[in-house]
């Protein structure tokens, strides 16, 4: 797995702290800019390095990283082998030749959806190692109820589903800005596939209107329109500033763009922070996120890329009325559906196969 200390891996840890196991992770030593590493919270942990440029140092980088994780695997023999991504399934796989008794398949993006836009033979050749790992393992996490399609049938009855939802309420009271200021939260992965330049030219337009951008910028075009705009200074922050400043904002933009087929079934970490915190979201027509929105009144859905249509979105919102009713509905949805889901989840899953109480 990519060594990156986010809530889901720290609420992994965590969960298996509390029921009496000890935590190692594996994986590739990657450049996160976080100010937590996986060694402030595990017992052991084994790194690999390598140059992802260019098309033949990645190929030999992956096959590097995968005999770097069967090896590892060896040596350790852990009893439970949980892996979040279809590059570390071969080495998920080989675990149960090693005699691992717990294979835990997270399927975060289905290969089909994440790897659609290599051709026709990436997506099939992976997605066959992704049904095979699907199979011989013991338990699947899928994080949403849309991905179980993207499980086999016959490990379907194996899979649950755990949201991205925050593991603790975090909820203080209702927060909105005074009169007709609008503060708008487009954070976490800044880039221009996700509408950056629509919302920078509608912030541009009107001085009511603030832009909390922060994160970690996609790309050079990406950069480019962020210093077209003025907004010379995105930075990565800590998971504490940026649920601060989620409280501080009045909408959360989840505008992806709808066209990658991985964007139609995303369900964003910043969605389920919105609902916790009581804020309206808008997101892009064709994610299947916009239902959700649409049928609980809790946001609003509008076309990609048009900025009138996003202009209009966010004047509705303008209104105090309107922005604290939606609010409220969000709050709702999250306590009805998804306050302690994650949770229930694990437990579920290790209930089931027998490695703590049910």
């Amino acid at each position: 797995m990519p060594l990156n200390v986010t809530p889901a891996v720290e609420r992994y840890v965590k969960f298996l702290r509390e029921n009496g196991f000890s935590g190692t992770i594996v994986g590739a030593e990657l450049d996160t800019g976080s100010s937590r590493t996986p060694a402030d919270f595990v017992d052991e942990l084994y790194t690999s390095r390598g140059s992802f440029e260019g098309l033949r140092r990645r190929a030999q980088a992956l096959a590097a990283y995968q005999a770097f994780l069967v090896r590892t695997v060896a040596r350790v023999r852990p009893d439970i082998v949980q892996f979040c991504d279809v590059f570390s399934a071969v080495a998920g796989i080989t675990s149960k030749l090693f005699g691992s008794p717990h294979l835990i398949f997270d399927i975060r993006d289905p290969v089909k959806l994440s790897t659609s836009h290599y051709g026709p033979l990436v997506p099939r050749a992976l997605h066959f190692l992704e049904s095979l790992a699907a199979r011989v393992s013991d338990g699947i996490i899928v994080v949403s109820p849309e991905l179980m399609d993207f499980v086999p049938q016959a490990a379907r009855k194996r899979a649950v589903v755990m949201t991205n939802s925050p593991e603790e309420d975090q909820f203080t009271g209702y927060q909105f800005s005074g009169g007709d200021n609008i503060t708008i939260s487009l954070s976490g992965f800044v880039s221009y596939r996700r509408n950056l330049d629509a919302w920078c030219r509608l912030v541009g337009d009107d001085p009511k209107l603030k832009l909390d951008l922060y994160g970690t910028i996609a790309d050079e075009r990406s950069r480019q329109i962020l210093d077209q705009y003025g907004f010379e200074q995105v930075n990565r922050v800590s998971h504490e500033e940026a649920l601060s400043r989620s409280r501080a904002a009045d909408i959360m933009a989840l505008t992806y763009d709808p066209s990658i087929v991985v964007n139609q079934f995303a369900a964003p970490n910043k969605f389920f922070e919105g609902l916790m915190l009581g804020k309206p979201s808008i997101c892009s027509t064709g994610m299947r996120l916009g239902e959700r929105l649409t049928r609980e009144h809790c946001g609003i859905v509008v076309r990609y890329g048009d900025v009138a249509e996003l202009a209009t979105a966010v004047e509705t919102l303008r209104e105090p009325a309107e922005r604290r009713r939606m609010g409220e509905n969000a709050r709702r949805l999250f306590e009805r559906e998804y306050l302690g889901q994650a949770r229930n989840a694990m437990r579920t899953l290790y209930g089931r196969l027998g490695l703590i109480p049910m």
